[in-house]
């Protein structure tokens, strides 16, 4: 089952030398089944249509020209692909992010397992020739306790005075 998302979006564009503000909704799949109701979508599209610059707004088509109200039917198609694609160029966007996140996120957890692989690896060091040191201690306490228990002869000498 696709996740679903709400969320409103607004993106900031430059497009053919202007800039422009749009704010677009996304709906989950669950809304987009129940919002068939027809003033809904007009609202929604009149929403996009306000927040294009006023020369990249379709021109109120003349009714009695069937070409002129196919053209601004055109041109609202449009607008509805291009908020789309805004849209998904700011969740990509959103992703790219998130995944240089990660990534730098990553190579410090590999730079910190590194650094602490290379502790082990001195700790190691140090404690095998601490145990070398303590064998050679033991070993030479060993061996001066074993000549303490031989007898030791010294002459005597006598003073006559």
């Amino acid at each position: 089952m696709p996740e679903e998302r709400k969320s409103n979006v607004i993106s900031n564009f430059t497009f053919a030398g202007t800039a422009s503000t749009i704010q677009a909704g996304v709906q989950s799949s669950s809304e987009k089944s129940s919002s068939s109701n027809g003033n809904q979508d007009l609202g929604k599209m009149f929403a996009l249509l306000d927040s294009l610059d006023p020369h990249l707004r379709p021109v109120t088509p003349d009714f009695n020209d069937e070409k002129s109200v196919q053209l601004y039917e055109e041109h609202k198609k449009l607008v509805e692909e291009y908020c789309k694609v805004q849209e998904e160029l700011v969740f990509m966007t959103q992703k790219h992010n998130q995944l240089l996140a990660e990534e730098a996120e990553d190579q410090q957890r590999q730079l910190n397992l590194k650094a602490l692989q290379e502790e082990k690896e001195s700790l190691m060091l140090a404690k095998n020739l601490l145990q070398q040191q303590r064998e050679r201690t033991s070993a030479e306490n060993a061996q001066s306790r074993n000549s303490a228990n031989d007898w030791v002869i010294l002459s005597r000498r006598e003073n006559n005075n």
